[in-house]
């Protein structure tokens, strides 16, 4: 039997519920503010004839629903629970609890005069798949009720006849006002709506995003950042900022701009690049001194279309003080790419990768997250997580039912306020993956590198030998190994190379390194051949490549450490240090 006690009054009395619970948060409100939604998106796939299947993320205000846990398997209330080892226990919704949406009620509405979708509770039960208890938001997917005990994070439905269907949830509230902590500027405590156009009956089906509840902006400064989205059709993308209707439904919502800011935020229609120049935007007001600084948020919404259908991403731009050096989202120095790549995975088979962030301001704390998170995959050591670098390993064996598109978006946040953002995109088939060729090849057995005046001469053209016709086809190996700046091609290689004479320390350094990278990227030694040098200790050729690449692109660089550099990797050139690996 289902235990409804604890929830009674949101089935019989949801208005006067909802609002008592809305007075008895904003008294105990926390940092993050004192209204609920923090974050939506709604995407669909076809399932044959009529029928659909929809995923709904949402992000909500993580404090407000400690006594919303429940039991999937037995339908009652119970506890939260306990936090990862190591982490401070808070009552509040962990990743893989399941939680009622009690605050704001939430339904899915089909847009087709069915009845609308909740769960024996009555609102919609999400999975919580991320959290962020510092920001004080909890990210999940709504949960089939049909499914239950069994948790199915897609949510079925099939039309009576094809044509197109506008699917939403409408309710309130955003954030809001919280005295002394922060202010949300252009909606606050405003109504929102997520919505998506899907066309029953056809071949189509819906592109797909992931964003962080919140993105970090600089005050007075210009804002930009790529909404990542894929279309599992092919089909072209077009962005634009959704209209007041399509936000807030019966109530009204401003995009960030005018009345609060000079300049209004605008979106690049193909690529999807928001802009917004925050100079002069209204701030959160604070009251006499002495008065804590107060958080800015401001609240969007975008909507990507492809040919035929429409869905929209609606989150939290929040104004912070500018970090001249942000931090980094990277994967390991001996591993391929992850960010802005797609990683595929045939069903029953593992997928395994790294991620790492850090930040070129050693004293900085970079904080480690991720939203879109795929249902079954895991995060290890649990995120977030903080330091300097701070690094986990994603792991995911998807089953056949999960077959198509998600996005994994990795955050990366530090204490002086800057943010980088590494959207992942991750394809399940069902079709077998050819062999790839191994990202950490075993270390070469009798090494033979080549000296920097060796590399510098490949530079110069022509060259007799025309060896540096291969040149191009070691720019994407030398790129991936640094963290702090980029090498695109060749010619810029060749500078950083500088094949003429050069006096300053650190130039002569980063020329030493490009040739230790030159050295890996033709396959003349590998990064998990051993080195034995005094300065490191005994460690490999990627560690000491780790070591360079943070000495001589951080913010401020002594000519010291140049020096330390440039010797690792002459000794590592000259072979002079390579040594069999224990």
């Amino acid at each position: 039997m289902v235990d409804l006690t604890p929830f009674r009054m949101i089935l019989l009395h949801g208005v006067y519920y909802v609002c008592a619970l809305a007075a008895l948060v904003f008294a105990n409100a926390s940092p993050a503010g004192a209204s609920h939604f923090r974050y939506g998106h709604y995407s669909w796939v076809q399932k044959g004839g009529n029928s659909i299947e929809v995923t709904v993320q949402n992000a909500f205000r993580r404090d407000g629903y400690g006594i919303y846990c429940v039991d999937a398997a037995t339908l009652t209330h119970k506890s939260c629970s306990p936090p990862p080892p190591g982490f401070p226990f808070d009552g509040f919704p962990q990743v893989g609890d399941v939680v009622i949406e009690a605050i704001g009620a939430s339904r899915l509405n089909w847009g087709d005069g069915s009845p609308t979708v909740g769960s024996p509770f009555g609102p919609l039960l999400y999975l919580v798949t991320s959290i962020d208890p510092l920001n004080n938001w909890w990210f999940g997917l709504a949960i089939d009720p049909l499914s239950l005990p069994i948790i199915d994070t897609t949510i079925s439905h099939t039309y009576a006849a094809p044509g197109d269907y506008t699917f939403f949830t409408e309710t309130c509230c955003r954030l809001g006002f919280v005295g002394g902590i922060s202010e949300h500027i252009n909606n606050p405590d405003g109504r929102y709506r997520i919505e998506a156009v899907a066309n029953i009956g056809s071949t189509n089906s819906s592109p797909v995003t992931t964003l962080p509840p919140i993105v970090r902006c600089p005050k007075n400064g210009l804002c930009t950042f790529r909404i990542p989205a894929v279309d599992p059709n092919g089909d072209p993308l077009h962005f634009r900022l959704s209209t007041s209707a399509e936000a807030a439904g019966l109530g009204t919502f401003i995009q960030p701009g005018t009345p609060f800011a000079p300049s209004a935020a605008v979106i690049d229609p193909l690529s999807g690049l928001y802009v917004w120049d925050t100079t002069g935007a209204s701030l959160a007001t604070c009251g006499p001194p002495p008065c804590p600084a107060l958080k800015t948020f401001y609240s969007t919404q975008v909507t990507i279309e492809d040919l035929t259908s429409k869905v929209a991403v609606d989150f939290l731009l929040q104004l912070v003080d500018s970090d001249p050096n942000p931090p980094l989202i990277t994967a390991p120095l001996t591993k391929p790419p992850v960010c802005n790549t797609t990683q595929v995975v045939s069903v029953g088979n593992t997928r395994t990768f790294d991620v790492v962030a850090l930040d070129p301001d050693q004293s900085d704390i970079v904080t480690l997250n991720v939203t879109g998170l795929p249902p079954g995959a895991t995060m290890f050591p649990a995120l977030p997580r903080a330091g300097n670098p701070v690094s986990s390993t994603f792991t995911w064996t998807p089953n056949a039912s999960q077959v198509g598109l998600y996005i994994a978006n990795f955050v990366a946040s530090s204490s002086s306020g800057g943010f980088a953002s590494c959207p992942t995109t991750i394809e399940v088939t069902n079709q077998p993956i050819p062999p790839q060729p191994d990202p950490n090849p075993p270390p070469v057995v009798n090494p033979d590198v080549r000296t920097q005046g060796f590399w510098k001469r490949q530079c110069e053209s022509p060259h007799p030998s025309g060896e540096h016709a291969n040149l191009p086809n070691y720019v994407d190996s030398v790129n991936n190994a640094l963290t702090f700046i980029d090498v695109n091609d060749v010619v810029n290689l060749c500078d950083r190379l500088h094949p003429n004479p050069q006096q300053d320390k650190c130039e002569q350094a980063e020329s030493q390194f490009m040739a230790l990278l030159l050295n890996v990227a033709s396959g003349l030694v590998s990064y998990r051949n051993c080195v034995d040098d005094p300065t490191l200790g005994a460690t490999t050729v990627g560690d000491a490549a780790r070591f360079i690449d943070g000495l001589l692109f951080r913010t401020s660089r002594t000519p010291e450490e140049c020096t330390e550099a440039q010797a690792i990797a002459d000794l590592i050139n000259s072979n002079k240090t390579l040594v069999p690996c224990p």
